[in-house]
């Protein structure tokens, strides 16, 4: 189950180019609904914040790389 949401997730926000991620959140995620109840939990125990600090401090590695690369 985990795989399959990653995976569509992932899809669907490649598919929908110049979409905010909070658009694709309320589509897909019903009130009250399983989507909306794991987007809550990981809200509440900052997730989100973690994986955010986490891919911009990897994106801030790989343009470091990139720049001794030249």
């Amino acid at each position: 189950m985990i795989i399959e949401t990653f995976l569509g997730t992932s899809l669907l926000a490649a598919q929908s180019g110049g979409v905010e991620f909070e658009e694709l959140q309320a589509r897909v995620a019903s009130k009250k609904g399983v989507t909306a109840a794991g987007l809550e939990s990981m809200r509440e125990l900052e997730i989100e914040r973690a994986l955010r600090i986490s891919f911009e401090k990897a994106a801030m590695r790989n343009s470091e790389i990139a720049r001794n690369m030249k």
